[in-house]
């Protein structure tokens, strides 16, 4: 079962990337269309900056922007471009180079773009991510649980279609069930070297997405959280966790420091999402809760022009203190305002929008609705999964378990309601919607056996 399960996700994760991701697309610079590449458009989204700093990378150019001159970035964690950079490596050289996805302009020269490829890597990490799943519900559960999950994580439609785009949630995804499922072996086994990986994919995770950072410390005090051993032992347990993480993480900040003018921890984008967050259009109205690109939540085109040639932490810094300053004139309106990002982020307030707002994002709109349908028909297995686990006497496992969960909901209280960014939670969701449906056969079964009884 567990291999037909890979294949059909597999299959089915294939077919998204190759049939609605399928080109020509138009390549188009200042309203002039100057090429076109196979695979479909990317839009303007984070797409662009991960597929162009990764092809950048593999140039030898660093991690800068490809556009001359070629100044640093971190706009994102590395992670992603890190691992996008070695897929485009891969295809620059022979005998991959034979396959790559090439712009063409008019005058027939051409350019490696590694869109396509980019695609299917997510979609082949993607299929990874189910066989992990299943995987993780067995060692949590039993067969039958990790049955369900599997199919489930296969066919959920907020869970594969990252697996079509050119962004992090995939590899987020994967680096958050490989913690899962370290968790889940220490607290069988209760192993001191199991915690040095907690720690080291703790520090990767935050370099994957920079919220994840908040993993380290809830792990470590879940790890610590253990009966039968002294005080001393539990917190050695947690601190390893902890300078793991710190240790991953520190490389990249020391990295940063000698590239930007200001501090640089994991990245820059917090400065413009905390600017498009806290604004005028996102605190009442159609958007409450949600985030903006445009003005005056970001600069115009003039005032980044004013700018000159600073680098991007000291832009970074300037959307920062734009956000924060806006958030405080407006301190009576924050506590809706969270409960609308909340309420987005879990689909529990105004879900419809997403259908849209997702396009932007390159998320077509029948899969958003598809996920909206598949989500709430889940939603009550979740929770009563969730609350068996707790009853079972199971709560650390529990605990573990929720522990994305809590992560997301926290980074979408503080900046931004939107379903993409739970995706490092998705597989949690897969993984309790299987514990709830097995507890709720049981119910189903027992109710049978007394009523036959009586």
């Amino acid at each position: 079962m567990f291999a037909v399960i890979v294949f059909v996700a597999l299959s089915l994760r294939l077919t998204y990337v190759l049939v609605a991701k399928s080109g020509p697309c138009k390549l188009v610079v200042h309203g002039v269309v100057v090429g076109t590449y196979h695979s479909q458009c990317t839009g303007p989204n984070d797409q662009v900056n991960y597929n162009s700093t990764a092809n950048a990378l593999a140039l030898g150019q660093g991690l800068s922007s490809p556009i001359p001159p070629h100044r640093p970035l971190a706009e994102h964690p590395p992670v992603t471009t890190f691992v996008l950079g070695a897929v485009s490596f891969a295809f620059d050289h022979l005998p991959l180079s034979k396959f790559a996805d090439e712009t063409i302009f008019p005058l027939g020269s051409k350019l490696r773009t590694h869109v396509r490829e980019h695609r299917l890597f997510m979609a082949l990490l993607g299929t990874v991510n189910v066989a992990l799943v299943f995987v993780v519900a067995q060692r949590l559960c039993n067969r039958r649980v990790a049955t369900i999950a599997g199919w489930t994580g296969t066919l959920y439609p907020f869970l594969w279609v990252n697996d079509g785009l050119i962004m992090s949630e995939t590899i987020a995804i994967f680096v958050v069930l490989l913690l899962l499922l370290a968790v889940q072996l220490e607290l069988r086994r209760h192993h001191v070297s199991v915690c040095v990986w907690i720690g080291i994919l703790c520090g990767i995770a935050a370099l994957t997405r920079a919220e994840l950072l908040l993993l380290a410390p809830i792990f470590a005090c879940i790890i610590a959280w253990r009966r039968g051993i002294g005080a001393r032992a539990q917190v050695a347990r947690g601190a390893i966790v902890l300078a793991l993480a710190s240790c991953v993480v520190l490389p990249w900040s020391l990295y940063n420091s000698s590239r930007f003018a200001r501090t640089v921890t994991i990245s820059t984008n917090d400065g413009i999402t905390l600017a498009g967050a806290n604004c005028a259009p996102t605190y009442s109205g159609h958007f409450i809760g949600l985030w903006s690109p445009e003005p005056p939540c970001t600069f115009t085109n003039r005032e980044l022009a004013s700018f000159g040639a600073v680098d991007s932490s000291v832009i970074a810094a300037q959307y920062r203190h734009r956000g924060i300053e806006y958030m405080r004139s407006h301190l009576t309106k924050l506590p809706v305002v969270v409960a609308a990002r909340v309420g987005r982020l879990w689909n529990v307030f105004r879900p419809l929008d997403m259908v849209d707002y997702n396009v932007g994002e390159s998320r077509e709109r029948w899969v958003t609705t598809l996920g909206l349908i598949s989500y709430f028909a889940m939603l009550p297995f979740a929770l009563l999964g969730a609350a068996s686990m707790w009853r079972a006497k199971m709560r650390r496992q529990c605990a573990a378990l929720l522990a994305p969960v809590f992560v997301v909901t926290l980074s979408a209280a503080a900046l931004v309601g939107q379903t993409r960014l739970r995706a490092p939670a998705e597989p949690v969701f897969v993984i309790l919607t299987a514990v709830g449906v097995v507890e709720a056969e049981r119910a189903i079964a027992r109710r049978r056996v007394s009523r036959q009884s009586s």
